[in-house]
């Protein structure tokens, strides 16, 4: 039974529902779906194997988690066209969640905010920009947007640290999870992780653009380290050299695809489909988040390939 069905049964239930036993059938649907609702965050919970590869990359990096080999370039154009080297924090998600940014904050290491002029009290919010997908996000890809991916082939493009792989390998039955990463010292950091928790039999080695996928993971890939002509062949190039002759998912964290990755209007018309399932996206904030106001899973869209 699909949601709408199932709110129409409940409609009819409740419509049938004697009126002076209305209060007390309703106090029991309270009680019932908050049982049911408990039993299904107690399901949903999240690796501690996870926890521990994040403590070991917070100890190995830089607060920021941005290199010296890097280089980053600030958008001026899109959603992130505001961010300057000023007024920008890069906040690893993956690495430093909301919890761990209170305690950065209260321990005094991190700011929320800056002074617009010194010594007056003109203060403006800093912008936290992260180039990693948070542990919850990670959950709600692998474990309610893709739950089947046996024998399937997951490359993440722009992996970074790794979330994706490790949260593929420990959320996923994915048979061989590939990430696609240009810093050489990014490269290294995976490996050692990958070697350290012996997920070699399925985490892949990052390789560059050459596998045909299943599965393509982008999460803000390239924006800030890239202008915009050059997002525009590296992403063609993915799209051309990664895809084969059947369906597949292309997973983009973004307001929409086209503003994201840049590519030409004909690519996007002939190529991609929007799945839409709303009833996972409630199901997942209800299991994930205490306070669904929290949530940062509803700017994950999941495309399939014509």
């Amino acid at each position: 039974m699909d949601l709408e069905n199932g709110q129409q049964v409940f409609n009819e239930l409740l419509k049938n529902v004697d009126s002076k036993n209305s209060a007390a059938f309703l106090k029991w649907v309270i009680q019932t779906s908050e049982q049911a609702l408990k039993k299904l965050t107690d399901t949903t919970s999240r690796s501690p194997i996870l926890d521990q590869i994040r403590s070991d990359l917070r100890d190995t990096l830089p607060l920021e988690a941005v290199l010296n080999t890097e280089t980053i370039i600030y958008p001026n154009t899109g959603d992130n066209a505001d961010c300057t080297k000023t007024t920008t924090i890069h906040v690893d998600a993956f690495l430093y969640d909301d919890e761990a940014i209170d305690d950065l904050v209260d321990a005094g290491r991190l700011s929320r905010n800056y002074c617009k002029q010194c010594g007056s009290h003109q203060v403006a919010a800093l912008t936290f920009i992260s180039h990693s997908m948070s542990c919850t996000q990670l959950q709600y890809i692998f474990n309610y947007m893709l739950p089947n991916l046996q024998n399937k082939l997951l490359v993440d493009v722009g992996s970074r640290v790794g979330p994706v792989l490790y949260g593929a390998y420990l959320y996923s039955d994915a048979s061989r999870i590939v990430g696609v990463e240009m810093n050489a010292e990014f490269c290294h950091l995976q490996q050692k992780v990958i070697e350290k928790y012996k997920m070699e039999h399925r985490v892949q080695p990052p390789n560059f653009l050459s596998l045909p996928a299943d599965v393509v993971v982008m999460n803000n890939v390239f924006e800030f380290f890239a202008n915009v002509e050059m997002q525009k062949s590296i992403q063609m190039a993915a799209f051309c050299r990664m895809f084969k002759a059947s369906p597949y998912t292309v997973i983009v964290k973004a307001s929409t695809v086209g503003r994201k990755l840049y590519l030409l209007t004909e690519l996007l018309n002939g190529w991609l489909m929007p799945v839409n399932r709303p009833e996972m996206l409630i199901a997942a904030e209800y299991a994930l988040f205490d306070d669904h106001n929290d949530s940062d899973i509803s700017e994950i869209y999941m495309y399939s390939i014509l």
